[in-house]
């Protein structure tokens, strides 16, 4: 069971973009597990709630992916699963990219 975590400003993306996001990387896994077992979370943080290096961070997206399963039984080695996920997914909206 995937979750990812998506850190990033309130104004990286907009609702419509988090919701194709989410689908893409939903996509990602449904040839191997049922959708409902993915997880994407956005975490959005204000001017003064995400730093790095010390400093507010205007722009900047964190992800971050938890994988609970340890294997998917009856299914091959799961090697597909560990693709970059810009392969898999697709590249993040461009103004989100620093």
């Amino acid at each position: 069971m995937p979750l990812w975590t998506i850190y990033c400003p309130r104004d990286a993306f907009t609702a419509e973009e988090r919701a194709d996001i989410a689908r893409r990387i939903t996509d990602v896994y449904a040839p191997f597990m049922p959708r409902f077992y993915v997880g994407v979370a956005f975490q959005l943080a204000g001017p003064d709630e995400l730093f790095v290096g010390g400093a507010p961070a205007r722009r900047f997206v964190r992800i971050a992916v938890d994988h609970v399963a340890r294997s998917l039984p009856g299914r091959g080695d799961g090697a597909a699963l560990h693709r970059p996920g810009e392969r898999r997914a697709g590249p993040l909206p461009a103004r989100a990219r620093p």
